[in-house]
């Protein structure tokens, strides 16, 4: 048997950070992954000649001395990673009815191009862009050196982010187009909270960029890193049982009846699909199984990557997010979501050849019908539907940026079921558990699990995002390390 000073189940952008700061620390660390491939919403695959990203389109925080560039500074991969910074002037471009609205990089440039388009609402702006900003800097590099991870935020987590805009902001169709990248964190009316909105409008204030050629070169440098520094990463090797006794881990079982060893394990799992692999004779207190079992998952995403020629439709340095102007907030309680269209590009180095992603909120009773089936037995019935869907959101793409349909050379898609078999998060949820400011507290888990050496990591646990997966996966490996000595080691680096 195998034994290691701590195993990964995950191989997300969480596992990955855990396993980069774990193996530089001298620990025998072993990530181990399902898939053929690390990296979860990292990952691209292949179609033919192209590869295509699976979810994280672009990232925040990429300017000199912001959190997530300075992590992978840390990890020792940043140079390695061949980046583009978007439009300064318009990185996302908010679309409602039949004008635009643009957000700018910088502080000072976003209240400038919004109050452009709002001339009489300038103060009011800065006042948005102040609380937004203030949420922001409640972490940074600055405080990592302090040897802390964060201070604050419990006020803004209680906070809906749809009233403190209202708050700030009397114009309402200014409310509307602040809060209409919504989408990037399952925005809710009234239960999502500030704190999420305004922690992810601040990293891409600070530096949005985009991978070219894809994200799975972020995956490779962090899995190269893992073993550079004694690590393991083992693909097709699936959990089937985490091993206990007497209320402490002792390692893992793998479908393929190989047992690994160890007493400290980090799961990058769904919670509840962490604790399916522990059987009933632990210590877990039902109570609980049961308020994990009670979180609400985020919406799903239903996603159609284009495949299109370059010189027809050519490369566009940032977002469209094509709202429904009568209500840009979610309500889970309706049996769909209003509609809102994320259109992204990734861009390629070579070829005559552009990809863009068309990506929609899909409540998860849309595939109910399908929840018991796997990839290719679904019938004809889910590929009719997802060919109307897929011809629906070229339409309104094509309507609002034009030349796209025209364009196209190919198109295929994917169903939350999709997203769901292959990364394994419950109902193809796009961000995990829902972060809810009516149960702040329950909704933002501890990394601590109730099973001795079995801990939490991955945007299940704290914020969505990259930003506040890496920000969980330091608090995770700070209960292995000492979370003053990580946050010091790594904000002093």
């Amino acid at each position: 048997m195998s034994k290691y000073d701590v195993i990964i189940a995950g191989s997300g952008f969480g596992g990955l950070c855990c396993g980069v700061i774990l193996a530089r620390e001298g620990l025998n660390v072993c990530v181990v992954e399902k898939e053929p491939f690390a990296g979860g919403c990292l990952r691209s695959f292949r179609r033919g000649e192209h590869l295509y990203d699976t979810g994280m389109h672009y990232v925040g925080c990429m300017d000199e001395g912001q959190i997530l560039r300075h992590f992978l500074q840390y990890a020792g991969v940043y140079d390695r990673l061949n980046l583009q910074r978007m439009d300064i002037d318009g990185y996302d471009r908010v679309i409602l009815g039949d004008r635009e609205y643009r957000f700018a990089q910088g502080y000072d440039r976003f209240c400038e191009g919004l109050t452009e388009h709002f001339p009489d609402c300038g103060t009011e702006i800065r006042h948005y862009a102040d609380a937004v900003h203030r949420v922001g800097e409640e972490i940074g590099v600055n405080k990592l050196r302090e040897g802390i991870l964060s201070t604050g935020g419990l006020d803004s987590l209680s906070l809906s982010a749809s009233g403190e805009i209202d708050r700030l902001i009397t114009d309402p169709q200014l409310r509307k187009v602040v809060a209409a990248t919504n989408f990037l964190y399952d925005g809710i009316r009234d239960r999502s909270p500030f704190h999420t909105h305004a922690m992810i409008q601040h990293s891409f204030i600070n530096g949005a960029a985009r991978f070219v050629d894809g994200t799975q070169q972020l995956a490779d440098a962090l899995v190269g890193e893992i073993r550079r520094n004694g690590g393991e990463v083992r693909c097709r090797a699936e959990v089937e049982k985490i091993l206990h006794r007497d209320n402490q881990v002792v390692g893992v079982r793998l479908t393929s009846g190989e047992e690994l060893s160890s007493d400290r394990i980090i799961s990058d799992l769904h919670p509840a699909t962490m604790l399916e692999l522990v059987d009933e004779e632990s210590k877990i207190r039902p109570s609980y199984v049961r308020r994990i079992n009670s979180l609400e998952n985020s919406f799903g995403v239903f996603t159609v990557w284009v495949r299109v020629d370059k010189k027809r439709f050519p490369y566009r340095n940032c977002n469209y997010y094509i709202a429904d102007p009568r209500e840009v907030w979610s309500d889970p309680q309706r049996e769909h979501l209003p509609h809102t269209l994320m259109v992204s590009m990734q861009p390629l180095s070579e070829g005559d050849d552009e990809i863009v992603t068309l990506l929609s909120p899909c409540p998860s009773g849309m595939f109910a019908r399908w929840a018991d089936t796997r990839i290719g037995n679904r019938g004809e019935e889910y590929l009719e539907l997802k060919e109307r869907m897929t011809e629906q959101l070229l339409d309104e793409a094509d309507g609002c940026l034009g030349g796209l349909k025209s364009a196209v050379r190919e198109v295929f898609a994917a169903s939350p079921l999709t997203y769901r078999d292959y990364t394994g998060v419950k109902e193809g949820s796009a961000y995990g558990i829902m972060n809810d400011c009516l149960r702040p507290l329950e909704s933002l888990l501890n990394p601590v699990c109730k099973l001795g050496g079995l801990y939490l990591t991955g945007q299940n646990v704290n914020n969505h995002g990259a930003l506040g997966v890496l920000m969980t996966s330091i608090a995770t490996c700070g209960e292995l390390l000492g979370r003053e000595y990580i946050c010091r080691k790594i904000g002093n680096f």
